[in-house]
């Protein structure tokens, strides 16, 4: 679906922009779990995070607003790293409110290095 691409591409290059390597295909976490292999494999693909994100319409047939949610998590242990929520915006608003999200992360993270 477009609106899922889209949230997906807009969360992806707020990351980037900011120096992140993380993956944002949820897919694969949601299917089997952060396992032990899944985050080997990230791990030797050099991503150090995965993002899941969590999106619904909260009036449908109403208006385009959206929830949205998203957690970050240590592809080496698994742990949360970071949780961000909006209650509910205006679908055309997206791209802005996924920056603010990301904005929300402390600009010191621990690379584990």
């Amino acid at each position: 679906d477009s609106t899922s691409k889209i949230l997906t591409d807009a969360m992806a290059l707020a990351f980037i922009k900011r120096g992140f390597n993380v993956s944002i295909d949820e897919n694969i976490v949601i299917q089997s779990g952060l396992t032990e292999e899944i985050r080997n494999k990230l791990a030797s693909a050099k991503i150090n995070a995965v993002v899941i994100v969590n999106a619904m319409i909260t009036r449908p047939f109403i208006s385009k607003k959206m929830a949205l949610s998203a957690n970050m998590y240590d592809v080496r242990n698994g742990n949360l790293l970071w949780s961000a929520n909006v209650v509910e915006f205006e679908l055309d608003e997206i791209n802005k409110v996924v920056e603010k999200m990301v904005d929300t992360i402390s600009p010191k993270r621990e690379t584990g290095e």
